[in-house]
């Protein structure tokens, strides 16, 4: 008996940054592996507005980072992640070339928002690439059971709840958002 064995075209960053963007689809690299990602619904939509918002007027006033959505980051040599929201501290911010679209710096904190079709393993693997290139904390947020996951380095977990504020005083000190307002 023969087997098949199928192989898989790795691409470099460099030429994930060269392919062209096609309507309604959504991709990331993943170690050299092109993933397509679905694009968000009209909730999660709404979730992501909701929480850049309110990171962007918090910011505004303290001036501590920059907030921004949908943005493409090079987390390593071969993996390029586009997270939902991705807040840097002006330190970061300022290393920014602005005239690339996938940038080079890893973000302080990202959230994720969880679509219909992800599996825990995906969602745990962007996670574990997140943390392991520097991010201080992602923020997993799960709109079907309104709860939020905070995973931060050395396995450190919090959930966040209705009742509870969204915060990350380590990375933003003094924002606070009620998790109950992302959902409404």
């Amino acid at each position: 008996m023969i087997e098949t064995v199928a192989t898989r075209t790795l691409l470099t960053v460099e030429q994930f940054e060269q392919l062209p963007e096609e309507e309604h689809y959504r991709y990331e690299l993943d170690h050299g592996e092109l993933i397509e990602v679905s694009s968000g619904n009209y909730q999660h939509n709404q979730i992501r507005g909701r929480l850049e918002t309110s990171l962007r007027l918090f910011l505004a006033e303290r001036r501590i980072g920059e907030v921004v959505a949908e943005q493409e980051f090079r987390l390593g040599e071969d993996t390029v992640r586009k997270p939902d929201v991705a807040f840097m501290r002006f330190e970061k911010a300022s290393q920014i070339d602005k005239a690339k679209s996938i940038l080079e710096v890893v973000p302080d904190l990202i959230a994720e928002i969880v679509s219909p079709n992800d599996t825990a393993a995906q969602l745990m693997r962007k996670v574990d690439q997140y943390l392991a290139a520097g991010c201080g904390c992602v923020w997993v947020i799960y709109p079907a059971e309104q709860k939020v996951l905070g995973c931060g380095p050395n396995d450190r977990l919090q959930a966040f709840g209705v009742g509870k504020n969204l915060e990350a005083p380590e990375l933003i000190p003094g924002f606070s958002f009620p998790v109950a307002e992302l959902f409404e």
